[in-house]
Protein backbone atom coordinates (compact mmCIF):
# COMPACT_ATOMS: atom_id res chain seq x y z
CA UNK A 1 0.00 0.00 0.00
CA UNK A 2 3.25 2.22 0.36
CA UNK A 3 4.39 1.82 -2.58
CA UNK A 4 1.03 2.45 -4.72
CA UNK A 5 0.73 5.61 -2.81
CA UNK A 6 4.45 7.01 -3.01
CA UNK A 7 3.48 6.44 -6.66
CA UNK A 8 0.25 8.13 -7.11
CA UNK A 9 2.19 10.85 -5.23
CA UNK A 10 4.73 11.03 -7.30
CA UNK A 11 2.98 10.68 -11.34
CA UNK A 12 0.64 13.58 -9.57
CA UNK A 13 3.20 15.59 -8.38
CA UNK A 14 4.91 15.41 -11.76
CA UNK A 15 2.17 15.77 -14.05
CA UNK A 16 1.10 18.57 -12.16
CA UNK A 17 4.88 20.21 -12.60
CA UNK A 18 4.67 19.41 -15.74
CA UNK A 19 1.66 21.10 -16.62
CA UNK A 20 1.89 24.39 -14.72
CA UNK A 21 5.20 24.89 -16.44
CA UNK A 22 2.82 25.36 -19.97
CA UNK A 23 5.31 22.68 -21.31
CA UNK A 24 2.48 20.30 -22.27
CA UNK A 25 -1.23 21.15 -24.22
CA UNK A 26 -3.35 18.46 -21.85
CA UNK A 27 -3.79 16.14 -19.06
CA UNK A 28 -5.81 13.00 -19.11
CA UNK A 29 -7.50 10.99 -16.79
CA UNK A 30 -8.84 6.68 -17.85
CA UNK A 31 -10.07 3.92 -16.64
CA UNK A 32 -8.29 0.57 -18.03
CA UNK A 33 -8.45 -3.48 -17.99
CA UNK A 34 -5.33 -4.88 -18.10
CA UNK A 35 -5.01 -8.62 -19.58
CA UNK A 36 -2.16 -10.13 -18.07
CA UNK A 37 -0.82 -12.86 -20.41
CA UNK A 38 -0.89 -15.83 -18.12
CA UNK A 39 -3.54 -18.68 -18.28
CA UNK A 40 -3.58 -18.50 -14.07
CA UNK A 41 -4.10 -14.88 -13.71
CA UNK A 42 -7.47 -13.16 -14.37
CA UNK A 43 -7.46 -9.85 -15.59
CA UNK A 44 -7.27 -6.29 -12.95
CA UNK A 45 -7.99 -3.05 -13.26
CA UNK A 46 -6.16 0.40 -13.33
CA UNK A 47 -6.44 4.19 -12.87
CA UNK A 48 -4.34 5.73 -16.07
CA UNK A 49 -2.81 8.94 -15.69
CA UNK A 50 -1.28 11.17 -18.83
CA UNK A 51 -0.33 14.28 -19.89
CA UNK A 52 1.05 15.69 -23.06
CA UNK A 53 2.01 17.34 -26.16
CA UNK A 54 1.01 16.25 -29.63
CA UNK A 55 2.29 19.11 -31.59
CA UNK A 56 6.30 19.04 -30.71
CA UNK A 57 6.96 19.02 -34.73
CA UNK A 58 4.04 18.41 -37.81
CA UNK A 59 1.70 16.47 -35.32
CA UNK A 60 4.43 14.29 -33.97
CA UNK A 61 4.58 14.82 -30.37
CA UNK A 62 5.32 13.10 -26.63
CA UNK A 63 3.13 11.58 -24.04
CA UNK A 64 4.00 10.53 -20.55
CA UNK A 65 1.55 8.01 -18.99
CA UNK A 66 1.28 6.06 -15.67
CA UNK A 67 -0.66 3.98 -13.64
CA UNK A 68 -2.08 3.04 -10.03
CA UNK A 69 -3.90 -0.58 -10.15
CA UNK A 70 -7.26 -0.16 -8.85
CA UNK A 71 -7.66 -3.98 -8.17
CA UNK A 72 -5.26 -7.41 -7.98
CA UNK A 73 -5.14 -10.31 -10.16
CA UNK A 74 -5.31 -13.43 -8.03
CA UNK A 75 -5.09 -17.42 -8.49
CA UNK A 76 -3.83 -20.53 -6.63
CA UNK A 77 -1.63 -22.29 -8.18
CA UNK A 78 -0.82 -25.66 -6.14
CA UNK A 79 -2.00 -24.70 -3.18
CA UNK A 80 -0.07 -21.77 -3.46
CA UNK A 81 -2.31 -18.54 -3.45
CA UNK A 82 -0.97 -15.03 -4.81
CA UNK A 83 -2.04 -11.68 -6.08
CA UNK A 84 -0.53 -9.68 -8.67
CA UNK A 85 0.93 -6.26 -8.08
CA UNK A 86 1.78 -4.06 -11.28
CA UNK A 87 1.80 -0.16 -12.33
CA UNK A 88 4.28 1.83 -14.91
CA UNK A 89 5.16 5.21 -15.64
CA UNK A 90 6.14 5.51 -19.12
CA UNK A 91 7.34 7.84 -22.15
CA UNK A 92 6.07 7.33 -25.58
CA UNK A 93 6.25 9.58 -29.10
CA UNK A 94 2.84 10.06 -30.84
CA UNK A 95 1.58 10.75 -33.88
CA UNK A 96 -1.54 12.88 -34.54
CA UNK A 97 -3.79 11.64 -37.52
CA UNK A 98 -7.03 14.16 -37.54
CA UNK A 99 -9.32 11.82 -39.77
CA UNK A 100 -12.19 15.40 -39.13
CA UNK A 101 -12.72 18.14 -36.85
CA UNK A 102 -13.92 15.61 -34.18
CA UNK A 103 -11.87 12.36 -34.65
CA UNK A 104 -8.05 11.66 -34.20
CA UNK A 105 -6.19 8.40 -34.29
CA UNK A 106 -3.02 8.66 -32.25
CA UNK A 107 -0.30 5.79 -32.81
CA UNK A 108 2.28 5.51 -30.15
CA UNK A 109 5.67 3.77 -29.13
CA UNK A 110 7.99 4.40 -26.22
CA UNK A 111 9.82 2.89 -23.14
CA UNK A 112 7.77 1.72 -19.74
CA UNK A 113 9.48 1.19 -16.34
CA UNK A 114 7.58 -1.03 -15.02
CA UNK A 115 7.11 -3.03 -11.57
CA UNK A 116 5.43 -6.48 -11.11
CA UNK A 117 5.67 -8.43 -7.77
CA UNK A 118 3.90 -11.14 -7.30
CA UNK A 119 4.39 -15.01 -5.52
CA UNK A 120 3.42 -16.46 -8.32
CA UNK A 121 5.55 -16.39 -12.16
CA UNK A 122 3.70 -14.24 -14.79
CA UNK A 123 5.30 -16.32 -17.14
CA UNK A 124 3.32 -19.51 -18.60
CA UNK A 125 6.67 -21.61 -17.99
CA UNK A 126 6.94 -21.86 -14.71
CA UNK A 127 3.53 -20.10 -12.50
CA UNK A 128 4.92 -21.12 -9.37
CA UNK A 129 8.38 -19.24 -9.39
CA UNK A 130 8.10 -15.66 -7.33
CA UNK A 131 8.05 -12.58 -9.36
CA UNK A 132 9.86 -9.49 -8.60
CA UNK A 133 10.56 -6.96 -11.50
CA UNK A 134 11.64 -3.91 -12.26
CA UNK A 135 12.91 -3.04 -15.66
CA UNK A 136 12.47 -1.00 -19.15
CA UNK A 137 10.25 -2.55 -21.81
CA UNK A 138 9.04 -1.36 -24.57
CA UNK A 139 5.73 -0.33 -25.11
CA UNK A 140 3.16 0.40 -28.00
CA UNK A 141 -0.42 1.08 -28.91
CA UNK A 142 -2.63 3.14 -31.17
CA UNK A 143 -5.63 5.08 -29.60
CA UNK A 144 -8.81 7.46 -31.26
CA UNK A 145 -9.99 10.94 -29.63
CA UNK A 146 -13.57 12.38 -30.26
CA UNK A 147 -13.20 16.31 -29.27
CA UNK A 148 -16.19 17.12 -27.36
CA UNK A 149 -15.38 20.54 -27.19
CA UNK A 150 -12.12 23.27 -27.64
CA UNK A 151 -10.54 22.47 -24.57
CA UNK A 152 -11.98 18.32 -23.67
CA UNK A 153 -12.03 14.96 -25.57
CA UNK A 154 -13.06 11.61 -25.18
CA UNK A 155 -10.38 8.63 -26.10
CA UNK A 156 -9.48 5.33 -26.05
CA UNK A 157 -6.10 3.41 -26.06
CA UNK A 158 -5.29 0.08 -26.74
CA UNK A 159 -0.95 -0.24 -25.04
CA UNK A 160 0.92 -3.59 -25.10
CA UNK A 161 4.12 -3.99 -23.35
CA UNK A 162 6.41 -6.34 -24.34
CA UNK A 163 5.24 -9.98 -24.19
CA UNK A 164 3.33 -9.70 -20.82
CA UNK A 165 1.08 -7.32 -20.53
CA UNK A 166 -1.69 -5.64 -22.67
CA UNK A 167 -4.72 -2.95 -21.65
CA UNK A 168 -7.52 -1.09 -22.88
CA UNK A 169 -8.48 2.66 -21.55
CA UNK A 170 -11.60 4.67 -21.52
CA UNK A 171 -10.93 8.64 -20.56
CA UNK A 172 -11.13 11.83 -20.65
CA UNK A 173 -8.26 14.87 -21.81
CA UNK A 174 -8.77 17.71 -20.85
CA UNK A 175 -6.78 20.90 -22.73
CA UNK A 176 -5.30 24.08 -20.86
Amino acid sequence: MKSLLFSFFYITSFFVYMSAYDNFDYIGVGLSSQKIENKHLSNTNALILNTGKNNLYKNIGIELEGSIQLDKSSTTINGISSDLKFWYMGMYGTYLWKLDNSFAIKPRFGIVYKNIKSSLNTSNNNPTNKEDENKLSLSAGIGISYKLTEKSELFTNYTKFEDDIEHLTFGAEFKF
